[in-house]
C-alpha cells in the first residue's frame, strides 16, 4: 500500500499489522519465530499470531536491544535476557573484556550499566556520549547542569570500575601516543593542558618553569613519540609521555 508493507489478517482472530514497513523478513530466537518488521527509522518482531513483542530492535554484536511494553532491555538469540526491560532508553552497547557496557536513561537522568545491572557510571546526569575506547578503558562524556567531565570505565581485578578523569571546558582534543590515549583541555586561566588515560594532568602551564599558558600542545613521533608545549612566545617544551620535560626545543621554531 503506497508502496508499504503491513497484513490484513495475520491469524484467526484478524490481527493486523499496519501497512508502515518498507520489508518483512522472518526471524528465529529460541526455537520461536518472529516476524521482522523493518523501515528506515524503526524494526519491530512481532510473534506468529501477529502481536507486537519487541519494538525498536537493533543489531548489536551478537545480541539485540529493544522495547519489551514500556521499557527497553537486550536479548540475545536464544531469546535469554541480557539486560532486564526497566530503562526508558538505551542509548548504545559497547564490549570491555568480557563485559557489555550499556549507556541507559531512567528518569530523564543517563548513566552505564552492564549487563548484570550493575551501574558503572551512576544514572546522574543530563546527558551522555561514547567518546572513544583504548586497550584499557571506554571514555564517556558526560554533563550535569552545564558541568562536562570525561569518564573512563575500566575493567580491573575487582571488576569493573569508572574514574572521572577532568572536568572540561568546550571541547577536548584526543591525542594518541604509544599505543595509548591523552586527551588535550583548554583551562581558560592556563590554556592547553594534557591528561594522560587515568585522569592525571602530565602537562601544564601551573609549573614555576613556565610563564604565561601552553597556546598549543601536540605529538611527535621522531625519533619517537613524544609531546611537544608551546608558550604564549613560540617557545617549545619537549616532554616524554609521562609528562617528564625533557629539553626547551627552540630548534623548531
Amino acid at each position: 500500500l503506497d508502496g508499504k508493507y503491513g497484513t490484513d489478517t495475520l491469524s484467526e482472530n484478524g490481527t493486523v499489522i499496519g501497512f508502515e514497513y518498507s520489508g518483512f523478513e522472518t526471524e528465529d530466537l529460541g526455537g520461536k519465530t518472529y516476524l521482522k518488521a523493518y523501515n528506515n527509522e524503526t524494526t519491530d518482531f512481532y510473534n506468529e499470531g501477529g502481536t507486537l513483542v519487541y519494538a525498536d530492535v537493533r543489531h548489536l554484536f551478537d545480541f539485540y536491544t529493544g522495547k519489551y511494553g514500556e521499557k527497553y532491555g537486550a536479548f540475545d538469540r536464544e531469546g535469554n535476557v541480557l539486560l532486564t526491560f526497566e530503562y526508558d532508553e538505551i542509548k548504545g552497547a559497547y564490549k570491555l573484556e568480557d563485559s557489555i557496557i550499556f549507556a541507559v536513561k531512567n528518569e530523564d537522568k543517563y548513566g552505564c550499566v552492564d549487563d548484570s545491572g550493575k551501574k558503572v557510571i551512576s544514572l546522574l546526569y543530563d546527558s551522555i556520549s561514547y567518546v572513544d575506547r583504548d586497550d584499557y578503558a571506554l571514555y564517556f562524556g558526560v554533563s550535569s547542569d552545564g558541568a562536562k567531565k570525561l569518564v573512563g570505565i575500566y575493567d580491573g581485578y575487582g571488576g569493573l570500575t569508572s574514574k572521572t578523569l577532568f572536568d572540561y571546558e568546550g571541547q577536548f582534543v584526543i591525542l594518541k601516543a604509544n599505543g595509548k590515549m591523552y586527551f588535550r583541555t583548554k583551562d581558560s586561566e592556563y590554556g592547553y593542558e594534557l591528561y594522560d588515560y587515568l585522569g592525571n594532568r602530565i602537562i601544564s602551564a601551573r609549573g614555576a618553569y613556565y610563564s604565561g599558558k601552553f597556546k598549543n600542545i601536540y605529538v611527535s613521533h621522531t625519533p619517537y613519540d613524544c609531546f611537544v608545549a608551546v608558550d604564549e612566545d613560540g617557545d617549545e617544551y619537549k616532554f616524554s609521555v609521562g609528562g617528564n620535560r625533557i629539553i626547551t626545543m627552540y630548534s623548531f621554531r
